[in-house]
């Protein structure tokens, strides 16, 4: 991955995690791995199904078109 690619998706992780927070509508985490900013899950819900998390999944990628779009 180019450096402009990588540093676009970087910041656009962190963008992500920082309107679903603002906007109460999800708390996703924002990390670093191997030199990448990823978005992660931490669920602590014992009852939470696969459906509940590809909602939220579903919602991480609207709010990422949405920011891409602005």
């Amino acid at each position: 991955m180019a450096g402009s690619d990588a540093a676009a998706i970087a910041l656009l992780n962190q963008r992500v995690g920082d309107a679903l927070l603002a906007s109460g509508r999800a708390n996703v985490g924002v990390t670093e791995h191997n030199g990448v900013t990823c978005l992660k899950l931490t669920l602590l819900n014992p009852v939470v199904t696969l459906d509940d998390v590809k909602v939220l999944l579903n919602l991480v990628e609207r709010t990422a078109q949405e920011l891409l779009a602005q």
